[in-house]
């Protein structure tokens, strides 16, 4: 199951099946905070929105929702009480960062997150695949994704595409 679950998100990323078309970044991210805001209600984070305005980025529309649902989710999943997120451009690249408050990932735990399907806790819900693929659909735009330590301890993902 695991294999196919790779194989399938690998030949999608690579695919260029979709369409190719200029995403308004902000409406976007905030339709997939209010998604996650749902997906998890049960926990009370306050999720910080800062982006600004007329952001853009040309790609297929899925890609960028898989991308920022991944490192959404995630951050979701492990934040104490917060998701911070901030997106802006620069004349080359549009470049966002989500960060959580919780437990985050050492320096170590970040360098093996590259070996597909390591998980860190199994107690959560997931693949480990989600920030493997966001890397792989990244790069296919020239893009890429670091994952650092935020400054409230938790995790921080900065995810840069070209503009």
């Amino acid at each position: 199951a695991m294999s196919r679950l790779i194989d399938r998100h690998l030949a999608r990323a690579g695919s260029g099946a979709g369409e190719i078309r200029p995403i308004a970044v902000g409406e976007r991210i905030t339709g997939l905070v209010a998604l996650m805001r749902r997906l998890h209600q049960e926990r009370p984070l306050d999720w910080q929105l800062e982006i600004a305005e007329d952001l853009h980025w040309r790609g297929e529309p899925t890609d960028f929702e898989e991308m920022l649902g991944n490192l959404l989710d995630n951050a979701g999943k492990w934040a104490a009480s917060k998701v911070s997120v901030h997106a802006d451009a620069t004349t080359t690249e549009i470049v966002i960062t989500i960060a959580d408050d919780g437990p985050g990932l050492t320096a170590e735990q970040i360098e093996q997150i590259g070996i597909r399907g390591r998980r860190f806790d199994e107690t959560v819900e997931g693949s480990g695949l989600g920030l493997v693929i966001t890397a792989d659909i990244a790069e296919t735009y020239g893009g890429d994704i670091e994952l650092s330590r935020a400054e409230s301890g938790g995790l921080k993902g900065t995810l840069r595409l070209p503009a």
